[in-house]
C-alpha cells in the first residue's frame, strides 16, 4: 500500500524504457508510441463517501434491468467498518455494518435451474475470517456464512485475510475462492478454498491448497499481495505482488506453474487493483499504478503468450487500491460497461464510462464502443 508521487502525466506505452529495450518482463516498448500524450479520464459519477476508509469495489449486474446494477465497496475500518452498496448514480442503497476491517470484496453471478444466483465474498481482516453473502434478484445481500475462518492455524499477520477472487466451474458448479494473507511465505502464499453449502443452507470454506510466490516486504514492512483477479473463461489468475510485479498462474484451480510476471518496471507506485475484460477479440488486464493525487490505469493486452502494455491512462483517483470493470451494458449512460476505481482522499469510488478507456487504447484493431 506504499504510494509514490506521480512523476509525469504525459504517459504512454513503455515510456520508461528506451525504444526497443525491455519495458517489462522482456516485452519490447513500441518506439512510435513512447511519447504519445494520453488524455486523463473523468468520472461520470462518484459514490457517496464511506465513513472511514474506502478500499475495494465489486460490481453486481441486475439480471433483468442492468441500469439497476450495484457497486459494492468496502469501508476498511476496525470494529466499525462495513460493506456499502451504491446505485450507478453513487447513492448508498444498502449497508452491512459493523464489520471488523473488511478489506477486499468479490462477486460471482450465474444461472442455476433457470434462476439468477449471486454470491459476494469479503475478507474480514481483523476478525480473521471470510464473510459470504447471497445476493437476491433485486441486489439485496443477505449473510450466508458458515464455517469461514481463514487459515486458523496461521500465526500473526499470516492469518489476516486481505485479497479475494472468485471463480466457478462451468462443468461441476464448484465455486473457488483465492485469498491472500497480509504476509506469508515466499512460496505457497495464496490460499485456495472451495465454497460448499452445508445442511443449514450456509456456505463453508474448505482449504484445498496453498500456492503462489511472494517477493517479500521491504525494510519498512511495505509490500504485500492484495489484488487478485481470475479470468473466469480461461482460469488464469493474476495477483499483484505490490513492490515487484504482477504475477500470474495459467490455471489457478490446478495450481499450475507460474508464468513470467509482468510490470516489473514501468510502475511508479505499487501494483494494485486488477480486472480482466474483453474487447474486439482482445483480452485486457486493467491494473492500478497507485499514486497520490492521481493513479494511472495500466491497460495490458494479455491475448497472446507475451503480455504487452498498451497504454497508461492518467486518472483523478487518489492512491487507488481496488478497481473493477465489466463490459456488460448498464443502461443508457453506460452502454459499454463501467470501470470503478477507489479514490482514497475522498473515501469513495469513481465510476468511469468504459468507452472512454477503450477509446484511449492504441488502435491495432477497431475498438467497439457499442452495447
Amino acid at each position: 500500500m506504499r504510494v509514490f508521487l506521480p512523476v509525469l502525466l504525459l504517459v504512454a506505452v513503455g515510456c520508461q524504457a528506451p525504444a526497443g529495450e525491455s519495458a517489462s518482463g522482456g516485452t519490447p516498448a513500441p518506439a512510435d508510441q513512447a511519447q504519445a500524450a494520453v488524455t486523463p479520464l473523468s468520472p461520470i459519477a462518484v459514490t457517496e463517501p464511506v465513513p472511514h476508509d474506502a478500499d475495494d469495489p465489486a460490481i453486481w449486474i441486475h439480471p433483468t434491468d442492468p441500469a439497476k446494477s450495484r457497486i459494492w465497496g468496502t469501508d476498511k475500518n476496525e470494529v466499525s467498518g462495513g460493506l456499502y452498496a451504491f446505485d450507478l448514480a453513487g447513492k448508498v442503497v444498502q449497508s452491512i455494518t459493523p464489520l471488523d476491517r473488511p478489506n477486499n470484496v468479490d462477486i460471482i453471478q450465474w444461472t442455476e435451474e433457470g434462476s439468477p444466483r449471486a454470491l459476494m465474498v469479503a475478507t474480514e481482516r481483523a476478525a480473521r475470517r471470510i464473510r459470504i453473502y447471497e445476493i437476491n434478484a433485486e441486489g439485496e445481500a443477505v449473510e450466508a456464512s458458515g464455517s469461514a475462518a481463514f487459515l486458523p492455524d496461521a500465526q500473526g499477520d499470516e492469518g489476516l485475510p486481505m485479497g479475494v477472487a472468485l471463480t466457478r466451474s462451468s462443468e461441476t458448479g464448484a465455486i473457488t475462492a483465492f485469498v491472500s494473507p497480509k504476509t506469508g511465505p515466499a512460496e505457497g502464499y495464496l490460499a485456495r478454498y472451495e465454497l460448499k453449502k452445508n445442511s443449514a443452507g450456509k456456505w463453508d470454506l474448505e482449504l484445498k491448497g496453498r500456492f503462489g510466490s511472494f517477493s517479500g516486504m521491504d525494510a519498512e514492512q511495505n509490500g504485500e499481495i492484495e489484488a487478485l483477479v481470475v479470468d473466469r473463461e480461461t482460469g488464469e489468475l493474476f495477483f499483484s505482488d505490490e513492490l515487484f510485479a504482477i504475477r500470474r498462474v495459467a490455471s489457478a484451480v490446478t495450481e499450475s506453474t507460474e508464468a513470467p510476471p509482468l510490470g516489473e518496471e514501468i510502475y511508479q507506485g505499487d501494483r494494485e487493483g486488477l480486472a480482466v475484460i474483453r474487447n474486439e477479440g482482445r483480452r485486457l488486464l486493467l491494473s492500478s499504478d497507485q499514486l497520490e493525487g492521481g493513479s494511472r490505469l495500466m491497460v495490458w493486452d494479455i491475448s497472446g503468450e507475451t503480455p504487452r502494455l498498451l497504454v497508461a491512462i492518467p486518472t483523478p483517483a487518489d492512491a487507488t487500491d481496488g478497481l473493477e470493470a465489466v463490459t456488460a451494458p448498464l443502461g443508457e449512460k453506460l452502454p459499454a460497461g463501467v470501470l470503478v476505481m477507489m479514490n482514497s482522499k475522498d473515501r469513495n469510488f469513481m465510476l468511469f464510462d468504459l468507452r472512454e478507456v477503450l477509446l484511449r487504447l492504441p488502435d491495432p484493431t477497431p475498438v467497439s464502443v457499442q452495447p
